[in-house]
C-alpha cells in the first residue's frame, strides 16, 4: 500500500504550457481582425441554441409539473 504522506514529484510544467497554449489561443481568436467572421457565427450559433433551450424548457417544467400531479394523486388514492 503506498504511503499517503510522501510527497510525490509531480511534473506541473506540462499542465501550466497546455493551459497557456490554450489561452493564448482564445485570446488570438478574441482579439485578432481577421477572426470577425468566425466571431459572428459563434455568436449567431450560440444565440441560436439558447433561443432553442428557452423554448424547450417551458415545455419540460409543464410536464414534470403534470407527472407529479399525477403521482401525488395516486399516492394520495393509496393513503
Amino acid at each position: 500500500m503506498k504511503n499517503p504522506f510522501k510527497t510525490q514529484k509531480n511534473n506541473v510544467l506540462v499542465p501550466v504550457v497546455i493551459g497557456l497554449a490554450a489561452a493564448g489561443a482564445i485570446v488570438y481568436l478574441l482579439l485578432a481582425d481577421d477572426t470577425a467572421d468566425l466571431r459572428g457565427k459563434i455568436t449567431d450559433n450560440l444565440d441560436k441554441s439558447w433561443r432553442t433551450v428557452k423554448e424547450k424548457v417551458p415545455a419540460g417544467t409543464k410536464a414534470i409539473n403534470n407527472l407529479k400531479d399525477k403521482v401525488v394523486e395516486k399516492v394520495t388514492n393509496l393513503t
